[in-house]
């Protein structure tokens, strides 16, 4: 049996407590996931899985931390995809540092991968994914990740990754 995916990929639950209550409004509250280190990674991929939605949205980014607390953050660019119901692909976008705003719409998936490249030019190796409510509106769903992506060596697979 083939398993590619679970052995070239670390996969971590960086949701906190208040990311996974809000699985019936995932943007109520502004959201912050964990802080995650990318040392011994090429990357990241989070998905958010947007479900039933009476309107609300909300503003993606994600922020490179210098440290486990965080101390500094610096929001970063990076890539995501926007796939409709039930498979309809979307381009590959960037965003900037300045993230992107989710639409308003049902049934809606974000692929986002971050690449470690973008922490190391800043001296940074921690990452954290922030999501701040712009239209006040239940918004059903979860977020999922970070997925780690090529992991440098492969005795890393089952140590932590979470600070």
């Amino acid at each position: 049996m083939k398993t590619d995916f679970l052995e070239k990929f670390f996969c971590v639950v960086g949701q906190t407590n208040a990311m996974i209550a809000a699985c019936e409004d995932i943007y109520n509250g502004n959201i912050a996931g964990d802080v995650v280190s990318l040392a011994e990674a090429d990357g990241a991929v989070f998905l958010i899985a947007q479900l039933a939605n009476a309107g609300g949205n909300a503003t993606i980014q994600i922020y490179a931390c210098d440290d486990t607390t965080p101390t500094t953050t610096v929001p970063i660019a990076f890539n995501y995809r926007e796939i409709d119901s039930p498979d309809t692909q979307g381009n590959v976008t960037a965003a900037t540092s300045a993230g992107f705003v989710t639409s308003t719409g049902a049934n809606v998936l974000y692929a986002i991968e971050v690449d470690a490249k973008e922490l190391a030019s800043l001296g940074y190796e921690y990452i954290q994914f922030i999501a701040t409510e712009d239209t006040n509106a239940a918004v059903d769903g979860c977020v999922i990740g970070p997925i780690l992506t090529g992991l440098r060596y492969k005795e890393d697979v089952g140590a932590t990754q979470v600070t």
